[in-house]
């Protein structure tokens, strides 16, 4: 009966993983079974969720704002980074493939989600401005501090690099000598803020995600071929299912760059074109290292 839960269970982590990428906000237990049904062709609903949490209930947080039944959410265990929960996905597959195998559930018994259902105030405080009971309040607007700042790499960059000028000044060099490097920073500093650069920035950013749904369809489209052991996805599918995972707004373009980046970076991933259909070969893949290398590129 549970024979497919194991893959059942991975969609809603993939799904799970790549709504923390783009949101921090918990999804609902409706959003995230649909589109982990559509990942996977197969029938996910809340029973599903409670069938996985039969095995063991600390696999998954389900969170209640003291609403109906439809308003529950999906959290990530307790104690646990977003970081750490994407790279524990193939680990967390083995472990609930181990409790199904040996039939753990069996004895604890079916559960309900509103028996696990923990309730997550989100109100925040308002902060309360301090007032001297001795100074009358100046009904004066001042700008804020931070209204001006950037979060601009390329401007923290060249801060630090100046750095390096200041420094050249102890060191004895010359005033020629000190401008050509103030120039030449300069110069650095303006590249890394080209329009390419930035773009290049955006298509990294992206590599995990699409990782994980080409890692995710892969292990879960059939049985590969038999001879070359890969998975064909057509292109089209891979990008509508990140469309569908992602809570940011992101072109097609981008994503079939991206699938690019990710086939120059990876040999088990590959993409090709027939009739003028394009589609993405995927071989065995090794997550946990292959998103090490990724990070590696991308920092």
């Amino acid at each position: 009966m549970d024979k497919d839960l194991p893959q059942l269970f991975s969609a809603i982590d993939t799904v799970l993983s790549l709504h923390y990428a783009s949101s921090i906000s918990t999804p609902k237990v409706y959003d995230l079974c649909a589109k982990a049904t559509r990942l996977v062709h197969k029938r996910i609903d809340s029973s599903t969720l409670e069938r996985i949490l039969a095995y063991d209930a600390s696999l998954y947080r389900i969170i209640s704002n003291g609403g109906s039944d439809y308003d529950f959410g999906v959290a990530i265990p307790k104690d646990t980074s977003i970081a750490r929960f994407g790279s524990s996905l193939p680990s967390r597959r083995r472990h609930f493939e181990t409790l199904v195998e040996k039939g753990k559930n069996e004895s604890s018994g079916p559960v309900s989600l509103s028996s696990l259902a923990e309730v997550e105030n989100q109100s925040v405080s308002p902060r309360k401005a301090s007032v001297s009971p001795t100074k009358a309040s100046r009904s004066k607007i001042e700008k804020s501090p931070t209204k001006d700042m950037k979060n601009n790499r390329s401007r923290f960059l060249f801060k630090e690099k100046m750095a390096d000028v200041e420094s050249a000044k102890a060191n004895g060099l010359s005033l020629l000598e000190r401008i050509r490097l103030k120039e030449k920073l300069q110069k650095e500093a303006s590249d890394c803020n080209s329009p390419q650069e930035r773009y290049a920035s955006l298509i990294h950013s992206k590599m995990p995600v699409v990782y994980d749904v080409l890692y995710e369809l892969s292990s879960t489209s059939g049985p590969k071929d038999s001879i070359r052991n890969f998975t064909s996805i057509p292109l089209a599918k891979v990008v509508s299912i990140v469309c569908d995972s992602v809570q940011f707004a992101v072109a097609e373009s981008e994503i079939r760059d991206t699938i690019k980046a990710l086939e120059h970076k990876l040999p088990n991933i590959q993409t090709l074109e027939r009739d003028g259909v394009w589609a993405v070969k995927v071989f065995d893949l090794d997550r946990e290292n292959d998103l090490r290398l990724l990070k590696q590129h991308v920092s």
